[in-house]
């Protein structure tokens, strides 16, 4: 996976979906190479392929275990979007600090949905 394949597979999801992004306040955005947390709300599966399209940025996000398990959820996610599945263990938020320091040490982008493994839709009982 070249650095740049997030991007790149992100702007062709967006184009396939006749999706169009507009940006405001690009002035905000430190020049690359930077360390760069994006830290933003999770309410489809287009937020990844939209936010790397704003930014103009691989992210490599965050992503729920299981992603990193189920085969072509698998080769999607870490593969063609470069994510990285946390860790199941006792330590609970340590695997993501500690994946995500390597790679702000190295100048990338890593961006986390805190509501990530809350349910996007919720239904409730109508009375």
């Amino acid at each position: 996976m070249s650095v740049n394949s997030p991007l790149e597979t992100s702007r062709l999801l967006l184009l396939a979906l006749s999706t169009r992004v507009f940006a405001y306040y690009e002035d905000r955005i430190p020049p690359l190479p930077a360390s760069l947390l994006v830290v933003s709300n999770h309410r489809s599966f287009m937020d990844a392929p939209v936010l790397m399209s704003a930014l103009s940025n691989s992210i490599r996000f965050a992503c729920h275990h299981y992603m990193g398990q189920v085969p072509i959820m698998r080769e999607i996610v870490t593969g063609q979007l470069g994510c990285f599945p946390l860790q199941v263990n006792e330590q609970g938020p340590s695997s993501f600090f500690h994946q995500s320091q390597k790679l702000l040490v190295s100048k990338q982008a890593v961006g986390v949905f805190p509501e990530g493994t809350q349910p996007m839709v919720k239904f409730t009982l109508s009375t």
